[in-house]
């Protein structure tokens, strides 16, 4: 039960203080009447006296108040309400000029902006010409198997031997391209 209580009353606070309107206030006000805070907190004078003395010279009559809180009023409402007007111009000025400069620098950089639609038809040729050259691959990888089974036939008759006696090897495709014929045996 307490502790909701103080919960409750932290969040109540933390809403009155987050308030733009009574955190801009505050500032404002012991802002503009640092003097008597500062006397008030900083004096070696006893509290009693402190307090007469601010009382007789800063707040002695109404008009004294007066001063002491619409400067800080003002500030705020400005602060509160002025402000936020302000920053919607300047957001509009920053986008403005951020435009401005987008645009000077698109003719000279190479950037091909594209739609979603150009892009996939782009990826699709392109997946259209990776499978030709892998079925070229593939290709190419079948008359080069025949081509060695010829050359294995030609050779074994030309030199008299027996077709298990030869082995052809061919190097990786990382290595220079070359066929070596092997006698085994």
């Amino acid at each position: 039960m307490i502790e909701d209580l103080v919960k409750s009353f932290k969040a109540s606070m933390y809403d009155r203080i987050s308030d733009p309107l009574i955190s801009s206030f505050f500032l404002s006000l012991c802002t503009w009447n640092w003097k008597p805070i500062f006397i008030l907190l900083k004096s070696k004078l006893p509290v009693e006296i402190r307090i007469l003395y601010v009382h007789s010279l800063y707040f002695s009559n109404y008009s004294d108040y007066l001063c002491a809180i619409v400067p800080a009023i003002v500030v705020s409402s400005f602060y509160t309400f002025g402000y936020p007007f302000i920053k919607v111009y300047v957001i509009k000025f920053n986008s403005w000029i951020t435009q401005k400069i987008r645009n000077i620098k698109e003719p000279y950089e190479n950037d091909i902006k594209l739609t979603i639609e150009q892009s996939q038809k782009l990826r699709m040729k392109f997946e259209a010409e990776i499978e030709e050259l892998k079925l070229s691959i593939n290709t190419d990888e079948n008359i080069q198997r025949e081509l060695i089974s010829e050359l294995l036939i030609y050779y074994t008759k030309a030199n008299n031997l027996d077709f298990n006696d030869v082995n052809i090897l061919v190097a990786s495709k990382k290595a220079i391209v070359e066929t070596w014929v092997i006698l085994s045996g």
